[in-house]
Order: structure tokens, then sequence, then C-alpha cells
């Protein structure tokens, strides 16, 4: 980025975060391509991490109307870069955190109905994690003697050293996604993630501590880079 961009970002920046007790404001530019006001965003969000931890939030985005991708993609960032758990999507009409109350207290009680579990803190010392109806979400590591089983999907923000089985309807869409994978026992849908000594190198040979989703494709396990290209071309939701 050259320096009279930085320059002008700093001057007009393409996103603004304006925090409530109760809620959360974005304010996006409204001609920017979205690409660069994501990127802004996660820079952000980078900037900030740790300081919305643990917490459950109403979220407007104000000054641009978004399509339903680009309002996933914006949650998505949120929750990858240590943002709040967004509990609902508002459309604010007033000002101040009164407005974010009301929309939390409707919005709970369905939250609670989200087919979400979550755990927060590392699996250690051979400790199992399972649900039969909900997709896991894992806010920490998965040690290499411990397991995570689930009906659905399995996500994992930390690092996937563990077995993980998901898709235990027996649907094979479901997926298992890490920022860290580095396990051989991934399963899905009964499908099985197995590594020859062959492929053992070139599986290995990825750069560490780039996220990860396997999925089942021809019936078969295969795991891939997450990247913001493949979200939007598969359609994946991961929330």
């Amino acid at each position: 980025m050259c320096r009279e961009e930085c320059e002008n970002r700093l001057n007009n920046p393409l996103v603004m975060i304006k925090s409530y007790p109760h809620g959360i404001a974005l304010h996006l530019d409204a001609d920017a391509p979205f690409t660069d006001i994501l990127e802004e965003l996660e820079e952000k969000l980078k900037d900030a991490s740790g300081f919305f931890q643990g917490a459950r939030l109403a979220l407007s985005i104000e000054d641009r109307r978004v399509t339903p991708q680009e309002e996933r993609q914006l949650i998505q960032a949120l929750a990858l870069h240590g943002g709040p758990a967004i509990v609902c999507v508002v459309e604010r009409n007033g000002r101040g955190d009164e407005f974010y109350v009301r929309a939390l207290q409707k919005a709970e009680p369905r939250a609670a109905e989200e087919p979400y579990l979550i755990h927060r803190g590392s699996l250690t010392d051979g400790e199992v994690l399972e649900n039969n109806k909900k997709t896991i979400l894992v806010i920490g590591d998965v040690g290499e003697d411990c397991r995570v089983i689930s009906a659905r999907n399995i996500i994992v923000l930390g690092g996937l050293y563990g077995e993980a089985y998901a898709g235990t309807d027996t649907n094979e869409n479901h997926y298992v996604a890490a920022l860290i994978m580095e396990t051989e026992q991934i399963t899905i849908a009964g499908c099985k993630s197995e590594r020859t000594e062959g492929q053992k190198g070139k599986w290995f040979s990825r750069p560490k501590k780039q996220p990860q989703i396997a999925v089942v494709k021809n019936h078969e396990v295969v795991r891939e880079l997450l990247t913001k290209e493949l979200l939007n071309d598969s359609g994946l939701e991961l929330f």
C-alpha cells in the first residue's frame, strides 16, 4: 500500500467501529469495494484483539447496504479475529444503547436454540467433548490425546491436534475447520482422513498456522486452506 493511500485511509477510514455496552455498530464506507472494507475491518480487529472477548452483542451495519453473504463475511471476521459473539443483526433506528438492549432481549430466547455448543478453553488430558445435536465450537486447542465428536460440524479457534468426528448424523455436507490443523484423525459422516507415507511429506510441507477446513468430496475427506475465496465460492457458512 502506497504512502498516499495509507494517509488517505487514516483520514478517511473505510470502517469505523463504535461499541456500546450491549451492541456494536459498524459504519462502512458506502462506495468502497467490499474486499477493501473487509480487509480494513480485519486489521482493526487484530489491533483490538481481546477487547470484545466473551461479549455477546447485537450488531448494526450502518451507512451502507450489504448483501446477506457480505453480512456473513463481516460476522465471520468478527468471530475469527477475537471479536464479540453476535447474537443478532439489527437495523438501528435510535441512538444510544437502549435499542441494542431491546434487540438482545428479543433475540436471546432464539439464540439459546441455535445449533452451537461453545466450549471456552483447551481440551487436555484425554478429555472428550461430544454433542449429538449441535455444531461444536472450541475456543482453544484440542490436545493430541483428546477427542471432539459432533453430529454436525466442528470449529476449532485454535489448534486441532487430537481426533475429530463430525457428521455423526451421516450427513456428508458437514465439515471440520481449525486455525491450525495438525491431526491425522478426522472422520466426517464415516469417511476417514488417511495419510499414506507418500502423502505425509506433502501435507506437512504446508506453512503452519494457516486455517484449514476438512470436507467430504467423492466420499473422501480432503483438507483445504480456509480462505475468503474458498468460503465465497463454496457457499460454506461457518456461523
